[in-house]
């Protein structure tokens, strides 16, 4: 997904990370912008715009709520709490489909553990009260040993839970939303918002499409011939796998490792040298974080310096794979916080505060 934001920002976007919309410029009727403040430095300032687009997901809702007008067009009527479970490896080499009474369950086998998924519950409140407890994991490993009684997967056998809300077609929340939905709230009284509602990954791209195109007709332009279908994501632009893979091993130095230039190449794409030049540069940067966790201190650093990385659950679990399939370790985390606080500034007490935070992520409220 990160992969988005990249290419979006090669292509001329301003992109801030941890800038929340906490309200809208109003002029009359229209809007002209959002209010929005800083998450880690508590400054508020305003930010203008012809069209201003609301896509912030379950988030969403809470935003039109503030305006004058009530909006219910461009909103899900309830929102679905869902979950995936990172578990021990349950099977290695093949995926798996099962039924837990009348819902289809998977396992996919990823990075030596197994992805079980996907649950789904209804879910009453706003998006930043949503957790995941020790009874909603154990409710949901009852649906699955059902569905794959040879599993006998426990509570001790979570490694991670994804979490997240789906927009639903009832207020229910059991009911899942099946098309995206794009709305100009000129037809609502609010010009200057149009409102995005996006409903699964693998058709983001058609949303994004249709949204692109709504936004030039309310702009009174027309919409170039969109070339999405067609454009590589930044780091896509494979044209043989196999030959890229191989090409990206063949040439190790002892600096850095096969095995380290192999996991780059699958994980950055044709940007790997962006990753392995610094650790060329500096051989300290070459060393993993922990003799459990072979993600190394360069793609921390990377993560910091490109990807927009500012607290230690962003590197460890949204940038790299070093906490991605499970707790890597107290070493592990310590190491990746010291090499983050370089370029963030923590202090000791800094390092040990995002490390705790980190932590929190793989603890499930009891």
């Amino acid at each position: 997904l990160l992969s988005f934001v990249l290419s979006a920002v090669d292509a001329g976007v301003v992109a801030a990370n941890y800038v929340e919309a906490i309200g809208w410029i109003r002029e009359g009727d229209r809007i002209a912008g959002a209010q929005v403040q800083d998450r880690l430095g508590a400054d508020r300032f305003d930010v203008r715009a012809t069209l201003v687009v609301n896509a912030a997901g379950p988030w969403g809702p809470a935003l039109i709520e503030d305006l004058p007008l009530p909006i219910r067009s461009g909103r899900p009527l309830g929102l679905s709490k869902a979950m995936n479970l990172v578990t021990r490896s349950i099977t290695r080499h093949h995926a798996l489909g099962g039924l837990a009474g009348s819902r289809f369950l998977f396992v996919a086998p990823w990075h030596g553990v197994s992805i079980v998924g996907t649950s789904h519950d209804p879910f009453d409140g706003r998006a930043d009260s949503l957790r995941v407890r020790e009874t909603d994991v154990s409710a949901f490993l009852e649906e699955v040993n059902q569905a794959f009684p040879a599993a006998g997967l426990e509570l001790d056998d979570v490694r991670l839970v994804h979490r997240g809300l789906l927009p639903a077609a009832d207020r229910s929340g059991r009911l899942l939303l099946k098309q995206s939905v794009v709305r100009d709230h000129r037809a609502d009284g609010v010009p200057g918002l149009m409102s995005v509602l996006g409903v699964r990954y693998t058709t983001a791209r058609g949303t994004a499409e249709r949204a692109t195109d709504t936004a030039f007709t309310i702009l009174g332009r027309t919409p170039p011939v969109c070339q999405t279908t067609e454009t590589p994501l930044t780091g896509g632009d494979i044209p043989d796998f196999a030959s890229f893979v191989a090409e990206a091993t063949q040439d190790a130095e002892e600096t850095v490792d096969r095995v380290t230039r192999r996991r780059c190449a699958h994980s950055y794409g044709s940007r790997y040298r962006d990753v392995l030049q610094p650790m060329m540069d500096d051989p300290s940067l070459a060393g993993s974080l922990s003799d459990d966790c072979p993600v190394t201190r360069g793609e921390i650093q990377h993560a910091v310096r490109h990807e927009m990385a500012v607290r230690l659950a962003d590197a460890v679990l949204r940038r790299t794979e070093a906490g991605s399939a499970g707790h890597p370790g107290l070493a592990a985390l310590e190491a990746a916080a010291q090499v983050m606080g370089v370029d963030r500034g923590w202090t000791e007490d800094q390092r040990a505060r995002e490390v705790e935070h980190t932590e929190q992520v793989y603890r499930l409220d009891p």
